[in-house]
Protein backbone atom coordinates (compact mmCIF):
# COMPACT_ATOMS: atom_id res chain seq x y z
CA UNK A 1 0.00 0.00 0.00
CA UNK A 2 1.39 3.40 -1.00
CA UNK A 3 1.38 6.44 1.25
CA UNK A 4 1.52 9.99 -0.03
CA UNK A 5 2.73 13.02 1.88
CA UNK A 6 3.17 16.69 1.10
CA UNK A 7 4.00 17.31 -2.54
CA UNK A 8 2.29 14.10 -3.61
CA UNK A 9 5.40 11.92 -3.31
CA UNK A 10 4.77 8.18 -3.09
CA UNK A 11 6.32 6.46 -0.06
CA UNK A 12 6.48 2.66 0.09
CA UNK A 13 7.53 0.15 2.74
CA UNK A 14 10.88 -1.57 2.20
CA UNK A 15 9.66 -4.71 0.35
CA UNK A 16 7.33 -2.71 -1.90
CA UNK A 17 9.96 -0.06 -2.67
CA UNK A 18 12.53 -2.73 -3.53
CA UNK A 19 10.06 -4.46 -5.85
CA UNK A 20 9.13 -1.15 -7.53
CA UNK A 21 12.80 -0.35 -8.16
CA UNK A 22 13.82 -3.86 -9.21
CA UNK A 23 16.42 -4.16 -6.44
CA UNK A 24 16.63 -6.19 -3.25
CA UNK A 25 15.41 -4.99 0.14
CA UNK A 26 18.96 -5.65 1.35
CA UNK A 27 20.31 -3.13 -1.18
CA UNK A 28 17.98 -0.48 0.23
CA UNK A 29 19.14 -1.29 3.76
CA UNK A 30 22.82 -1.19 2.76
CA UNK A 31 22.44 2.15 0.94
CA UNK A 32 20.61 3.58 3.97
CA UNK A 33 23.25 2.33 6.42
CA UNK A 34 26.23 3.44 4.32
CA UNK A 35 24.85 6.99 4.11
CA UNK A 36 23.99 6.98 0.40
CA UNK A 37 20.35 7.73 1.29
CA UNK A 38 19.26 10.72 3.39
CA UNK A 39 16.70 10.52 6.19
CA UNK A 40 13.76 12.80 5.40
CA UNK A 41 14.57 12.85 1.69
CA UNK A 42 14.93 9.24 0.58
CA UNK A 43 13.38 7.49 3.58
CA UNK A 44 11.51 7.96 6.86
CA UNK A 45 11.37 5.72 9.91
CA UNK A 46 7.82 5.41 11.23
CA UNK A 47 8.82 5.39 14.93
CA UNK A 48 11.80 4.89 17.24
CA UNK A 49 10.84 1.26 17.83
CA UNK A 50 13.13 -1.50 16.60
CA UNK A 51 10.16 -2.96 14.73
CA UNK A 52 9.30 0.34 12.99
CA UNK A 53 8.84 0.40 9.23
CA UNK A 54 11.02 2.41 6.90
CA UNK A 55 9.13 4.23 4.17
CA UNK A 56 11.00 5.09 0.97
CA UNK A 57 10.28 8.00 -1.37
CA UNK A 58 10.17 6.35 -4.77
CA UNK A 59 10.74 9.52 -6.83
CA UNK A 60 13.84 10.44 -4.81
CA UNK A 61 15.16 6.87 -4.94
CA UNK A 62 14.86 6.81 -8.72
CA UNK A 63 17.00 9.97 -8.81
CA UNK A 64 19.52 8.50 -6.34
CA UNK A 65 19.77 5.08 -7.97
CA UNK A 66 19.88 6.62 -11.43
CA UNK A 67 23.36 7.87 -10.58
CA UNK A 68 24.34 4.80 -8.56
CA UNK A 69 26.69 2.33 -10.19
CA UNK A 70 27.50 -1.09 -8.86
CA UNK A 71 31.18 -1.75 -8.19
CA UNK A 72 33.00 -3.52 -10.99
CA UNK A 73 34.78 -6.81 -10.44
CA UNK A 74 38.54 -6.66 -10.85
Amino acid sequence: MANTFGGGSVWLKTPDAARALGISAQTLRRRRKDGALTNGVHYLKTSNSVSAWYLYNIDELIKAFGSFRAPRAK
